[in-house]
């Protein structure tokens, strides 16, 4: 499996698993969601702490529908926005558990080199 040429050596880590299974991501009000749903921090040049570059390579999701309510509960953000699903096989690249200050149970998924995940989310509706 290969990954885009801006991730930096050894990102994603060796110890993080193949993506599989549900995920979830706000994908702001796009029905369907859109390639721009689905860009990284790094990969936009958006702002990032150069101290996680690789985390930044990757994209924020969620694995279960009561991490999106909890998400939604902790952050106006998340509140305006649409939730895209997918089911994930090894195929479609690493995800692993990490830290973030905005959302709670975040994941990062990195994403293979080739993939377009617009083609596989859908929006759903989580109450």
């Amino acid at each position: 499996m290969s990954f885009p040429a801006h991730f930096p050596n050894g990102c994603p880590p060796d110890t993080v698993e193949d993506a599989q299974g549900e995920v979830f991501r706000f994908v702001r009000r796009n029905d369907p969601p859109v390639a721009a749903n689905f860009v990284s921090n790094v990969a936009g040049s958006k702002w990032y702490d150069p101290a996680k570059e690789c985390q930044a390579c990757g994209l924020s999701v969620l694995r279960t529908e009561q991490d999106v309510r909890e998400a939604r509960r902790v952050s106006p953000w998340a509140k305006k926005q649409k939730v895209a699903k997918a089911r994930l096989s090894p195929d479609w690249g690493k995800l692993a558990p990490t830290e973030s200050t905005l959302i709670p149970n975040h994941h990062t998924w990195w994403v293979s080199e080739g993939k377009q995940p617009e083609r596989i989310f859908v929006v759903v509706a989580i109450k």
